[in-house]
């Protein structure tokens, strides 16, 4: 089943690039007042009011907690960041449990990006059989629960060496990550139109800087 809506979605997101593609080529309309009363305004304010509410407002609220302690403005929560105190609730100092995410974080963008690059270049440049099953296998983590990949990785490596390491944890966090950078990439790929790239591959840039530049 996740295949199969991972196949569907897909295709659609494949249909909207060839869209934008020709949407490139022709110049953009203004957004007028009279726009605003029109089912594309109303749409466009009910996204906006969407944001605002599930996105932008919570994030404020979080802010405004910050800045108060004991029912007053204060600054000691961000006191509590930088102090190098034992956190009981992480299990670390709260400086440990930031260095830790930062590292997480950076080493999976990083690995998210060596491995969707090579990826999103061979389904745009080559056609073979069986490029579109290729295609929904490589997206599969993005149809399935992080909760069930994180209980499969337990399930496979108790016991193992890389168990309790940061490696498995840097891992798991790569395998949910790295579809979102390759859709995005494939996405910008199908954008780009074909003479530009081999305008500069005729120019004498190699493939893979013409991939990286253009």
């Amino acid at each position: 089943l996740s295949m199969l809506f991972m196949y569907l979605y897909l295709r659609s997101l494949d249909a909207y690039a060839r869209r934008e593609e020709q949407r490139v080529l022709q110049r953009p309309k203004r957004f007028t007042r009279k726009d605003v009363f029109s089912l594309k305004g109303l749409l466009i304010g009910a996204y906006s009011l969407a944001v605002l509410l599930f996105i932008i407002a919570p994030l404020l609220a979080v802010l405004y907690d910050s800045l108060h302690f004991n029912d007053q403005w204060s600054l000691e929560w961000y006191r509590r960041i930088f102090s190098t105190e034992y956190n009981p609730m992480f299990g670390a100092t709260t400086l440990d449990a930031i260095r830790n995410s930062l590292t997480f974080g950076f080493a999976t963008v990083f690995l998210s990006v060596i491995i969707a690059l090579p990826v999103a270049y061979a389904l745009h440049r080559w056609n073979f059989k069986g490029k579109r099953l290729f295609d929904v296998l490589v997206m599969l983590p993005l149809a399935s629960s992080a909760i069930t990949l994180g209980l499969g990785y337990i399930r496979i490596f108790h016991g193992t060496p890389l168990y309790y390491t940061a490696w498995l944890i840097i891992a798991a966090h790569t395998i949910i990550a790295y579809p979102f950078v390759l859709r995005a990439v494939s996405t910008s790929l199908k954008k780009i139109r074909p003479n530009l790239w081999e305008a500069a591959l005729s120019l004498g840039a190699k493939e893979w800087k013409a991939f990286l530049r253009v």
